[in-house]
């Protein structure tokens, strides 16, 4: 959640870019969506440590190992999808601005959740 109020103050505060300057909208969407992936890490990593909570993403759980290796697989799909949201930008823009933003809504909220889910049960 905080990353997604992040993002829409800087857009509040950006002036509208040229046309075809539209690239500091994109890196502050892809900012964004990096500080919701390590808002996602640090609070599924909190629950875990808690030793009550599992990962829920059934995709990710057989692969996450201890804080190390869930830094370094969740840090190489932040930059692996950064580049990619680079490289579309430069054919389809609007696409590649519109997947940051659902990427950094949608990792927002799964962050805002770990945080709820932890401190309904955690005294």
């Amino acid at each position: 959640m905080i990353p997604t109020v992040a993002l829409a103050l800087v857009l509040a505060q950006t002036p509208a870019p040229p046309r075809e300057h539209h690239e500091g909208w994109l890196h502050a969407a892809i900012a964004a969506h990096v500080v919701a992936q390590f808002a996602d890490i640090s609070t599924t990593q909190f629950a875990l440590g808690t030793g009550r909570y599992r990962e829920a993403n059934p995709v990710l759980r057989p692969i996450m190992g201890g804080p190390i290796r869930m830094a370094i697989i969740k840090g190489t799909y932040a930059t692996v999808t950064s580049y990619g949201l680079l490289k579309l930008h430069k054919t389809r823009p609007k696409t590649a601005f519109a997947l940051a933003v659902l990427s950094t809504v949608a990792t927002s909220y799964v962050a805002a959740r770990n945080v709820r889910v932890v401190r309904r049960v955690t005294p």
